[in-house]
């Protein structure tokens, strides 16, 4: 019933059939964002999913405009739970620069203050992967989340009701550390697949996306010249904008590179039908003559197109949730079993006295760890507040 088609830059769908009477009009062609899909309920109700690019300046004023130009009832927005609070600080707090995109500089760790004023200081995610993805976005001339709080602000300035429609990151987390463990204890023996243990593609993305930012925060005692700035950039959004080819070649080749494609199921694949399903029931609620407007990364439109109308709520309701239990024992169990009869083989060959010290050796391991990683991430902490967000280039 749908149809995608391409029109002048744009990406859009609509009804084969006599649209009703008091359904919205179409939006008009030169006023849709580069990347868009229209969507029409049974109802009448209409939503417009505006795609933005990956940490883009631009992406801000896009998605500002869309709801401007559409005066919606409803505004969804690719936002999880536990980026709400960021979000809203960053709504109150972050600073609009000339080409409307949103920056919040990270602040001085000198009191723990900082850390009652900024969300972000507060999440172990953000010291774990989320400091990373800051200095991404910093080298890039943005703040992580800063599209949403500008679609969010746009939505209370027209008096929309703003919804998140993501899964909890936490669940993403969890179901990609499954789905990880499955695919290496199904690939362990097989000889038809090269990837089964890691993933070389997935390495080689994830290197051409975060090196150029960690190499720009560390440049010391000198800070890096503007065009080396910007040819850093570049190299980041050429990564940043090739994550979906990479990932439909992935699953397009499965036996090449088996943990890839698994894990862009759960991020990409289950999240698009998410989105979709939030988007449908969003337009069932508004009823006819509702209009919503969607803001998501535009990786997932022709995911959300492709799960128009025919996504299941069982489905959906445990694509939102961890995966269960036996699940999680299940795919944990081989590595469990393999990690136990180390122990035990290494507790028999070494003698008690050398079994003492190794206890004592793997009691102080997490500390260890933990001091090193902590230090590690106060220094790229430093490295990136210092060197990189406080350049204007």
């Amino acid at each position: 019933e749908f149809e995608l088609h391409r029109q002048e830059g744009a990406m859009g769908s609509g009804s084969s059939r006599e649209v009703p009477a008091w359904a919205p009009a179409s939006l008009a062609v030169k006023k849709r964002p580069s990347a868009y899909l229209e969507l029409r309920h049974p109802n009448g109700s209409v939503v417009h999913v505006v795609g933005t690019k990956r940490l883009s300046p631009a992406a801000v004023g896009e998605a500002r405009r869309m709801v401007q130009v559409v005066q919606p009832d409803s505004v969804l927005i690719e936002l999880c739970e536990e980026r709400i609070a960021s979000t809203w600080e960053l709504i109150q707090q972050g600073v609009e620069r000339p080409d409307k995109s949103i920056r919040r500089p990270l602040p001085s760790l000198s009191s723990l203050d900082a850390f009652k004023s900024d969300a972000r200081l507060r999440s172990p995610r953000f010291w774990f992967w989320g400091l990373d993805v800051e200095g991404v976005a910093a080298l890039l001339g943005t703040t992580v989340n800063a599209t949403q709080a500008g679609a969010a602000s746009e939505a209370s300035r027209v008096r929309a009701q703003a919804h998140q429609i993501d899964r909890r990151e936490s669940a993403t987390a969890q179901r990609c550390a499954v789905a990880a463990m499955e695919t290496i204890n199904s690939h362990a023996f097989s000889s038809t697949t090269k990837g089964g243990f890691s993933s070389p593609k997935l390495r080689e993305i994830l290197r051409e996306v975060f090196a150029p930012a960690e190499e720009a925060s560390a440049f010391l005692p000198n800070l890096p010249r503007k065009e080396e700035l910007l040819s850093l950039r570049a190299k980041t959004r050429k990564a940043l904008d090739g994550l979906l080819l990479q990932a439909e070649a992935a699953a397009a080749h499965e036996e090449e590179d088996p943990l890839f494609a698994a894990l862009t199921k759960v991020v990409l694949d289950e999240r698009d039908a998410i989105f979709a399903h939030r988007c449908w029931e969003c337009l069932a609620h508004l009823g006819p003559g509702g209009v919503a407007v969607a803001v998501v990364n535009e990786d997932h439109l022709p995911g959300i197109h492709r799960n128009w109308a025919k996504t299941d709520p069982e489905t959906i309701k445990k694509l939102l949730q961890p995966r269960d239990a036996p699940d999680v024992l299940a795919a944990a169990a081989p590595a469990a079993a393999l990690a136990f009869a180390s122990a035990a083989a290494v507790s028999y060959a070494v003698p008690p006295r050398g079994g003492r010290l190794l206890l004592n050796a793997a009691l102080l391991a997490p500390l260890v760890a933990g001091a090193y990683f902590s230090q590690r991430a106060l220094t790229k902490y430093s490295h990136l507040r210092n060197n990189l967000q406080t350049r204007d280039f």
